[in-house]
């Protein structure tokens, strides 16, 4: 079987299909072949050992696909798998092409191969499947693969709704996962045994985070250190992801140097003393407590006794964007074009500000247009004036409303995204009241602390 690969730092990520009951397995998630064909997920070292092997599926059989490795360290895998594959908070949870067909499938594994964080169905009623994929900066996965008789869902405004034969291929975007709530708490640990140094007292210093998970559902939540020691003194520090993990409802865990200098620095701490900020991001709100312990050091360098401890209850930093939009119609032209029938373009000019405090993040514009005693026709869509990589789609769902659909990537706080359109209306005088409305809604992946300002409405009136 084919097998993809994927570079992580010093070591290696393989991917591939199998169908052998003995293969090597190393804390596996799943040590055992489930159907007649699984994945096979395995790490290894720069130096050649095997970090953790472990199967991947369901009763049936699954295909490999591609991986990839994203911004936090998770292992992305795709494939196509059949009914009874596992899935994690899914997009779609059954393969819709049932027990004898395959739909495609993305997953995301921690970095040790230990938990599956989410993995989804998607499909149609035919066979599906991811043949390659890759992440971006902000942890979206996009995907690509081949569907059969045109089953293969599609979103509002995608380019082609529609089978162009047999066999087509498919692209998606599956939005990375937010994490809006954020917390840093200090991080020291290590011993520091100069008794000279300005630094740090001397002693021994450590540092535990617990974490309380309050919600009624379970939360998934990032970790992540940020050195401020090393490097020397006003050079920014290495940041190095952590993991990622799960509390069910009321459950707890923590985290400590010691935990953190064996994930992170397995060959010893790169200083005697490490510090920074454990930095903590997660979908929902949770508890963070920092217990923060210092012990002195007698004359030969050995802990002594006596010893400080402080607790302190980490601030929680909300990640919001707020996105406010406005809206002006002007009328360009009335022409006369028959007895008794016209022909009117409104120009339409649509802004979209972000009130901060932090950048917007996939963000969705919908503009509908109404058209009252008229039939309408959207005749200009040009790229937004401070997203190059905004991107337009146009349904029109009957002659008298059409919808505009634009997406952007990001918005930085405090910038403006203005985008204009024009529509066409052909009317009659005879017709009564001729009017068109628009609407228009934005929206984006952050937390948005103040929504009423995130839709808009106006009339314009053309006849009489």
């Amino acid at each position: 079987m084919g097998c993809h690969i994927a570079l992580d730092n010093d070591s290696v990520i393989l991917v591939t299909t199998t169908m052998s009951n003995d293969f090597p397995t190393l804390n596996a998630l799943q040590p055992a072949l489930a159907g007649l064909s699984d994945i096979a997920v395995a790490r290894l070292s720069g130096d050649g050992n095997l970090v953790f092997s472990t199967y991947l599926g369901g009763p049936l059989q699954e295909r490999a696909g591609g991986v990839a490795i994203d911004g936090r360290g998770q292992i992305v895998l795709g494939g196509a798998a059949a009914a009874g594959f596992p899935t994690i908070h899914p997009i779609q949870q059954d393969a819709a092409s049932g027990a004898l067909g395959f739909d495609a499938f993305i997953a995301i594994l921690t970095g040790d191969g230990s938990k599956l964080l989410f993995s989804t169905f998607l499909g149609g009623i035919a066979f599906d499947g991811v043949s390659g994929l890759a992440v971006d900066s902000r942890d979206a996965i996009y995907i690509a693969g081949d569907s059969e008789v045109g089953s293969f869902p599609t979103t509002i405004g995608a380019y082609q709704t529609d089978s162009g034969g047999d066999w087509d291929l498919f692209v998606a975007k599956i939005s990375g996962r937010v994490y809006p709530y954020e917390y840093a708490a200090l991080f020291v640990s290590g011993i520091q045994d100069d008794a000279g140094s300005r630094r740090l007292a001397r002693g021994a210093y450590a540092t535990t985070v617990n974490i309380h998970n309050p919600n009624v559902e379970g939360v998934l939540f990032f970790k992540k250190l940020a050195l401020t020691f090393p490097p020397v003194e006003q050079q920014p520090g290495a940041i190095f992801p952590i993991s990622t993990d799960a509390l069910e409802p009321d459950q707890t865990l923590k985290t400590d140097g010691d935990e953190i200098a064996g994930r992170l620095f397995p060959n010893g701490l790169p200083a005697p003393v490490i510090q920074g900020f454990l930095v903590i991001q997660s979908e929902k709100p949770i508890d963070v407590t920092a217990v923060y312990t210092t012990n002195a050091l007698d004359r030969s360098g050995q802990i002594a006794g006596h010893s400080n401890i402080h607790v302190e209850q980490i601030r929680e930093r909300v990640r919001q964007a707020d996105l406010a939009i406005d809206k002006t119609a002007d009328i360009v032209s009335v022409v006369e074009i028959s007895d008794d029938q016209f022909e009117a373009e409104v120009l339409y000019t649509l802004s979209v500000r972000n009130n901060g405090p932090f950048s917007a993040q996939e963000i969705t514009i919908i503009d509908v247009v109404t058209a009252e005693n008229s039939e309408i026709e959207v005749l200009e869509i040009p790229v937004p004036i401070l997203d190059p990589a905004g991107t337009f789609t146009v349904e029109s769902e009957t002659s008298t409303e059409s919808e505009i659909f634009v997406v952007m990537a990001a918005l930085p706080a405090g910038d403006t995204a203005t985008v204009e359109f024009r529509v066409r209306a052909t009317y009659s005088n005879g017709m009564g009241l001729v009017r068109l409305i628009n609407r228009a809604t934005v929206s984006n992946v952050l937390i948005d602390p103040s929504i009423q300002d995130n839709s808009i409405e106006i009339t314009t009136q053309l006849w009489p």
